[in-house]
């Protein structure tokens, strides 16, 4: 169902993230791994943010990306080039 040169995103909270990313990396394998990314769903107030049960309150779940062949995908890949400081400096010098 993915593209070879696609990409999924999978979201998911802090109780489970961690057995995702396990199940994640047998389904699309380890190398095809791109990135977690945390996202922020609500502010809270205080440590615990209040509550009966005393316990810190979650305000964050996590984005798993994956892609289906790491060696096809470009999406982001060479955002920059590369340049050696040497040719920099003489860039800048001119």
């Amino acid at each position: 169902l993915l593209s070879s040169d696609g990409v999924i995103f999978i979201q998911i909270d802090d109780e489970e993230q961690a057995y995702l990313k396990v199940l994640c990396d047998e389904v699309f394998g380890r190398m095809n791994y791109l990135n977690t990314i945390s996202v922020k769903m609500k502010n809270i107030a205080g440590a615990s943010g209040g509550g009966e049960d005393k316990r810190l309150k979650k305000n964050i779940e996590y984005l798993l990306v994956y892609t289906k062949k790491y060696e096809e995908y470009r999406w982001l890949r060479n955002a920059y080039s590369y340049t050696e400081i040497y040719d920099l400096v003489e860039y800048y010098r001119k």
